[in-house]
């Protein structure tokens, strides 16, 4: 039953939500009021709780539809398009844009069918912030039998928090409105309608709108109405949206669709949110980019502060050099300023002043920003904050100009010849700022009265792979049964993985980093037992290192016959497992790792009586019953437009080397390149391996292979093995 509520509550929530999502655009300006009131002075004891945010009642009540409402009749129930306990009968969102407000009609027309809906069908269940909307309900009434019973009377409404502050990071004050109905019984045609008034957060904001519709496919039909001045109407279909009807009258624009049956296909697995694989209407009247950049650019003014001066004046002290100066300033903020959101209301878009930021050493990404912004002001250095999408950010530019196109703030600025784009949420970055590693936003838009336009923010490659790992084996003995070795294992994290390590070992802490990776190799052998701790060195500029050594006990894929062991030993990081799916009859650009770049090295140090083991460079090449158990082990290299994979394996004495490294170019796999991706990894095993030692007389193990040539993601960076 709770299930059924969920389901119901997540189609209503769907069709009502309209309001933007930016993660952590948010903490409102204090309350002067409030703060005389409940503020100690700055000498007194802290017994105010970390944040002052005023409550805001929800605002109910029952009304008439507004004038702009067009009714439409409910379709016929039928059993045979019912599907599930509940039928969908009809789904309607009308939505009406002001210079100061949007309204938002809602109408959800069901059938029970069973009697478990029945009883789950007397809560509905509504997503709210009462600090921008009210909510007006219109009727309730009730078919049963062909007679139609007006039961809004009837109705009852409750209020519950909607927050998860303690685990999220994030109050955003929303309520839920939980509306209770009258008994129903299978059979019965529910037919309930209100309407959202949501006012704007913040100064010079105008109507934008964004609508979701996936969730709408659920119901027999759905009717879309939105109606818009017709001098600043932008509007953008994305997705597989239905065809709406634009009609003019009395200068007021409408976008209509239905009531009609909506249908869209189901998006193919991991196709890249920036190709709009769900559809939605976005409309917005910010008449171009520049305006949305001009409002923003509001929000985020410097203003004098001694606490930002003593900051910055400890740089400048600390820091002569104009580009040390900006990572000081960056990694102060990092690493000074936990994060918190509080989106509720105007929080959601105005960022806290910096002297609260700093009063409680906590912001979202708003304030993080306005206080980098504000510190890189008072050392002299010109910056703007920049609002980014972390999932959309490549397909900002079919979007009509909207600030609820981000959902995210950063710092940008340029240093000699190039732009770098800052961003104060991330665990503090080590190196340079030349070594900063660029996200793959997309799109940015930089908040600046001259700013026109999107600018486009792509990943610059690093220089070199952002994991290199060296796995070093030194095998004791040549003899049969004396299968131990000493395993030296080093991972270095450049860039982004050296950033996520250096997150990881923030939360987690630094043992656990060395730890679970050490785990992650005692797991492919027999036994296995480490010699000392793991260690973690922070090298700045080349990254984060991981070392440990342990003893092993190796497998052995020799016959019992046999006079010498057979050892098989991969390249495991270098993981070539980068397509999720069966690309044959796909249609939709598939999404890759990206930035992704693997290097490893595997180095073998035979023991003395060994010199006959590295069998795969032997004048007559490996049998062919060797190369089916274990796979091709000569050097190998897989190029195209998307990702390059190489291997290359060496012998210089008793040293056996294999160095293997997978790259890829682009975010996203196009169609074009299905075929020829397909046909290149059927060449590659998932990871390079070799075989040391016996050459003729093998005893197959296929358990052990296995577990041997599993690829590794590495707990800590998942993105570079097995982003899925």
């Amino acid at each position: 039953m709770r299930m059924m509520q969920y389901v119901l509550a997540a189609a209503i929530a769907a069709a009502a939500t309209f309001g933007v999502v930016w993660y952590g655009l948010n903490n409102p300006l204090p309350d002067p009021a409030v703060q005389e009131a409940t503020t100690p002075e700055a000498t007194a004891p802290l017994t105010a709780p970390p944040r002052l945010v005023r409550r805001v009642d929800p605002e109910i009540s029952f009304g008439a539809r507004p004038d702009f409402v067009v009714r439409v009749d409910v379709p016929q129930a039928s059993a045979d398009n019912a599907e599930g306990p509940i039928h969908f009968l009809l789904g309607e969102v009308q939505s009406r844009a002001y210079p100061d407000r949007i309204v938002h009609y809602q109408r959800i027309v069901l059938e029970p069918t069973t009697g478990e809906a029945a009883i789950a069908l007397r809560q509905f269940q509504i997503p709210l912030d009462p600090a921008l909307s009210t909510m007006t309900i219109h009727g309730l009434t009730r078919t049963r039998d062909g007679e139609v019973t007006d039961l809004t009377a009837e109705i009852r409404h409750d209020v519950v928090s909607a927050d998860t502050a303690q685990t999220a990071s994030i109050l955003t004050g929303a309520v839920i409105i939980v509306l209770r109905l009258p008994q129903s019984r299978p059979g019965d045609v529910l037919d309930l309608d209100y309407t959202l008034e949501e006012r704007f957060p913040v100064p010079g904001w105008r109507p934008s709108l964004r609508l979701p519709l996936a969730t709408m496919a659920m119901f027999d039909q759905i009717h879309l109405r939105s109606i818009w001045p017709s001098s600043s109407l932008h509007y953008a279909l994305l997705g597989a949206v239905p065809e709406m009807t634009e009609t003019q009258e009395h200068g007021l624009t409408t976008l209509s669709f239905g009531p009609a049956a909506f249908q869209p296909p189901e998006p193919e697995p991991f196709t890249p949110p920036w190709r709009n694989p769900q559809p939605q209407l976005v409309a917005s009247a910010f008449e171009s980019w520049n305006a949305v950049a001009v409002w923003g650019a509001s929000l985020f003014q410097t203003m004098p502060d001694a606490d930002i001066e003593r900051i910055a004046a400890e740089i400048r002290e600390a820091h002569t050099d104009h580009d040390e100066q900006i990572m000081a300033a960056l990694n102060y903020v990092q690493r000074e300023i936990d994060y918190f959101a509080i989106t509720l209301g105007q929080g959601g878009y105005q960022p806290l002043l910096p002297s609260e930021t700093l009063r409680y050493s906590e912001g979202d990404c708003k304030a993080k920003a306005l206080l980098l912004l504000s510190i890189l002001a008072d050392l002299g250095i010109d910056s703007r904050v920049a609002l980014v999408s972390s999932l959309e950010g490549r397909s900002l530019d079919d979007m009509p100009p909207t600030p609820q196109a981000f959902d995210h703030a950063i710092v940008t600025l340029t240093s000699g010849n190039r732009r770098y784009w800052l961003d104060p949420t991330r665990t503090e970055q080590g190196g340079g700022l030349w070594d900063l590693p660029e996200e793959e936003w997309g799109h940015a838009l930089i908040l600046d009265s001259q700013s026109f336009d999107l600018t486009a923010v792509s990943t610059r490659a690093h220089r070199l792979p952002y994991i290199d790992v060296e796995d070093r084996y030194s095998l004791r003995s040549a003899s049969r049964g004396d299968n131990q070795a000493i395993l030296h294992v080093e991972w270095r994290f450049r860039g982004a993985a050296a950033d996520a390590v250096r997150a990881a070992s923030v939360t987690r802490g630094e043992d656990s980093i060395g730890n679970s990776l050490a785990e992650t190799y005692s797991a492919r052998f027999l036994q296995s037992a480490p010699i000392g701790e793991p260690t973690i060195a922070d090298e700045a500029d080349d990254g984060v290192v991981v070392r440990f050594v342990m003893t092993v006990t190796l497998d052995d894929f020799s016959a019992a016959n046999a006079s010498k062991p057979a050892y098989l030993f991969a390249a495991n990081a270098a993981n070539r497992s980068i397509i999720p799916v069966d690309l044959a009859g796909r249609v939709a650009p598939l999404m890759l790792p990206y930035p992704y770049d693997v290097r490893q090295q595997v180095i073998v140090n035979l023991p003395d009586g060994a010199e006959d083991w590295a069998w795969p460079l032997l004048e007559n090449g490996p049998t062919d019953m060797e190369s089916a158990m274990l796979g091709s082990i000569l050097s190998t290299s897989v190029d195209n437009d998307a990702f390059s994979i190489s291997d290359s394996y060496t012998v210089d004495g008793l040293t056996i080397s294999l160095t293997s490294r997978t790259r890829i170019f682009t975010a996203e796999l196009d169609p074009a390149l299905f075929l020829r991706t397909t046909n290149d990894l059927m060449v590659v095993d998932p990871v390079a391996y070799f075989l040391v030692g016996e050459r003729a007389l093998l005893q197959p193990d296929r358990g052990a292979s296995r577990r041997l040539t599993s690829p590794t993601t590495h707990p800590d960076y998942r993105d570079p093995a097995t982003p899925y």
